[in-house]
């Protein structure tokens, strides 16, 4: 998040040298990320057009809060708080995360390993991608879960046409009990608290594709920093073959499982540890909601004595 921050604050700097390589203005000296790695609205963005100036405005607003709320941990993210602790203060920054509201089982396929696919509620891949993916899927005889929205150029409250995968693709998966098409929505949570599925908070390791915002650079984190993640593409643009998607589903579900497996579970008791709250023990996400109350009412017994409203502590999130 530290990343998407500082792109979008300091534009257009990061477009006045003609380099593969970016320089991140706020970490100029120890980050360096590939041009390829940025959005296509960060490239053609000109400091001058409408997403660079609400950009710039908004996230610039947001570092004059009282406080900021993380959704993650110290002990994995000591670079992004850094950041923000250098712009708000040392005692104004709290990691609480992760923030979830429950942690439950799928019923079936309790052994099996199955691949959980989303983009997220607000992104989607372009049809010719769409294609190579189910291909992929289909060649690679992987189980998996898929949630499958209209793809780029299309309404995303519009119905899935079955001409945008390969023909009688559907019907084979569920034949074959390989694979569950899930129209726009799916219980995320659930599906992600099996031990099966691909999410690393839960111990499992993630393919990454990232399309927008702070993916790329949080792909880089898992991938380069942690080592529990492999990206398969880029954007929403880019070609992907069929042979690529069999490649790397073969790669992080058998070649690389138990190695990135280990590592993702080391990340999961990092994650754990955070918010352990029991006989005297207090994970460092918990101290960090209880600072951040002390703080909030301390704020308003000052902002009682100065009797007029101040700013307002910020919540944000960071993805893990």
């Amino acid at each position: 998040m530290e990343i998407f921050y500082s792109i979008w604050i300091n534009q257009p700097q990061i477009h006045q040298k003609d380099s593969q390589e970016i320089l991140i203005p706020d970490f100029s000296q120890i980050f360096k990320i590939p041009r390829s790695q940025l959005s296509s609205l960060q490239l053609q963005a000109t400091d001058n057009d409408t997403w660079s100036l609400f950009l710039k405005t908004e996230l610039s607003q947001t570092l004059n809060s009282d406080g900021f709320l993380i959704n993650t941990i110290e002990e994995f993210d000591q670079f992004g708080l850094s950041y923000f602790k250098s712009k708000l203060g040392q005692n104004s920054v709290w990691a609480v995360g992760p923030v979830s509201d429950y942690s439950l089982a799928l019923k079936s396929k309790i052994n099996t390993a199955i691949l959980y696919i989303s983009f997220g509620s607000q992104e989607t891949i372009s049809k010719s991608q769409i294609m190579k993916l189910a291909i992929g899927l289909e060649k690679s005889d992987k189980n998996f879960i898929w949630v499958i929205r209209p793809p780029l150029g299309f309404d995303m409250n519009e119905e899935f046409r079955s001409e945008w995968l390969p023909e009688g693709f559907e019907e084979r998966m569920k034949e074959k009990n390989k694979g569950l098409l899930v129209r726009k929505w799916a219980p995320q949570l659930e599906i992600l608290s099996h031990k099966s599925t691909s999410d690393v908070s839960f111990g499992v390791p993630i393919i990454g594709w990232p399309l927008s915002a702070d993916q790329p650079s949080n792909s880089r984190l898992l991938e380069e920093e942690m080592g529990v993640c492999v990206e398969l593409a880029k954007g929403n643009r880019n070609e992907v073959k069929h042979k690529d998607v069999v490649r790397v589903l073969d790669l992080v579900m058998n070649k690389k499982d138990h190695e990135m497996r280990k590592k993702a579970f080391k990340v999961r008791e990092m994650i754990k540890n955070a918010n352990i709250e029991d006989e005297g023990l207090e994970g460092s996400s918990v101290k960090g909601i209880k600072k951040f109350f002390e703080a909030a009412l301390l704020r308003k017994k000052e902002m009682v004595k100065m009797g007029h409203h101040g700013n307002h502590l910020h919540t944000t999130s960071s993805e893990i």
